[in-house]
């Protein structure tokens, strides 16, 4: 049995997007998507899932360039634009923390 693919990585995708994180592969909802957890500080992470046609590239890197580069790209999931824009009041996303593994 192969290992599962685990990996700390830059990602781009179709629309000139680029994420940066831990990298893992999952099954949902009967198809492999590409999970990306995604450093919003040392503790906490967003986590979005891509399917592999939307994925145009994948760099692997070490955790250190990975958690460098998702600061550069800054921490806001894409929708918060949208939120922001026509409900103010929902701007803030919530966020995962593997503290206590939860979402706060």
């Amino acid at each position: 049995m192969a290992d599962k693919f685990d990996q700390w990585g830059i990602l781009e995708l179709m629309g000139h997007q680029r994420t940066a994180g831990r990298l893992t592969e999952e099954m949902i909802a009967g198809s492999n998507l590409l999970r990306v957890d995604i450093p919003i500080n040392a503790h906490e992470f967003r986590t979005a899932y891509y399917g592999s046609s939307a994925i145009y590239a994948l760099h692997v890197t070490s955790e250190e360039t990975a958690r460098k580069a998702a600061g550069a790209m800054g921490t806001k999931p894409p929708y918060a634009y949208v939120l922001e824009a026509s409900r103010p009041e929902l701007a803030a996303a919530r966020t995962y923390s593997d503290e206590d593994g939860g979402f706060v």
